[in-house]
């Protein structure tokens, strides 16, 4: 139900955002905390798992994640300009998708795991759970997964998202630097779920009405997860994978369009589609990669 009004206030954002709504120099565009020399996101990370990576440190999960975040500002950055840049390769998304994005990365509270099982069995820690919740709930904040492990194979991320969908009550797609998206996800330079519970919407409509003084929140300052975690496994379950089956479907009954939500893609890749109609449709020809059913043999990928 959540999702299904999520994507209604989209559809009208998307009819009623221009470009230019943002300065190219607001927060939102740039990361940077005003009155500071620094930018916001390693300040909202909430929860930092404790790490069997030798490499990891504290340094290194805030790179991680200012990563993240510097490459969603540059999206919105794309709808800042005075002149506007037609719907194609520079501008993929529509106006009110890339504002939506400055709002999920600006204001957003980011949590880093060494990878997607790390990710599972903290969720399936009941007390995880409810602390992850409590932060949502008081902070009003969209929720990011950031992982420390970049070399992953494509079904064990659908896999992850899967589980995710199952043990927490968000939308969530996963982006990442792989060769073709994962699902709902897009291509990033660092892996990370978005999981999606609405706080986004808040932010958007303010801007929309012209608040932008209500924009730019202050850093994430309570304390929200405390003690040692203990999940009850690391592998997605049977039914987890079937959920990320499921999803891996839905996408492609979209046709040529694919994983790519509110555009549509032979506006932004047109090259594509004589590709696409030589193949005999999105059954031979995949935008993204094709999730097997639960008991199917796990085949070979590329990465």
């Amino acid at each position: 139900m959540l999702v299904a009004w999520e994507s209604g206030v989209v559809v009208y954002l998307i009819k009623k955002m221009k470009s230019g709504m943002l300065a190219p120099d607001h927060p939102w565009v740039t990361g940077a905390r005003p009155g500071h020399d620094d930018t916001v996101w390693a300040h909202n990370i909430a929860y930092r798992s404790p790490s069997r990576r030798p490499d990891a440190c504290e340094a290194s999960d805030r790179r991680v994640v200012e990563g993240v975040g510097a490459f969603l500002a540059r999206m919105t950055k794309k709808s800042t300009a005075d002149e506007e840049i037609p719907q194609g390769k520079k501008r993929r998304m529509p106006h009110a998708v890339n504002y939506l994005h400055g709002a999920v990365h600006y204001n957003g509270a980011y949590l880093v795991f060494d990878d997607f099982g790390d990710l599972v069995f903290h969720l399936t820690d009941p007390r995880f759970r409810r602390d992850l919740l409590r932060l949502a709930r008081e902070e009003r904040r969209e929720v990011t997964f950031v992982f420390r492990e970049r070399d992953y194979d494509p079904l064990d991320y659908a896999h992850c998202i899967g589980a995710v969908r199952m043990l927490i009550p968000w939308f969530s797609n996963g982006n990442g630097p792989t060769k073709k998206p994962v699902l709902w996800g897009n291509v990033a330079p660092f892996p990370a779920i978005g999981t999606i519970n609405g706080a986004w919407m808040t932010d958007t409509l303010a801007l929309l009405r012209g608040e932008t003084d209500r924009l730019v929140r202050p850093p994430i300052t309570r304390t929200y997860f405390g003690g040692e975690y203990v999940g009850t496994r690391r592998d997605p379950i049977w039914i987890e994978r079937a959920m990320a089956w499921l999803i891996s479907i839905d996408v492609r009954l979209h046709g040529f369009g694919g994983q790519i939500a509110f555009t549509r893609r032979d506006v932004i890749e047109p090259e594509r589609r004589a590709e696409y109609e030589a193949a005999g449709g999105y059954f031979k020809w995949s935008a993204s990669y094709v999730v097997p059913h639960p008991f199917a043999p796990r085949p070979e990928r590329d990465r």
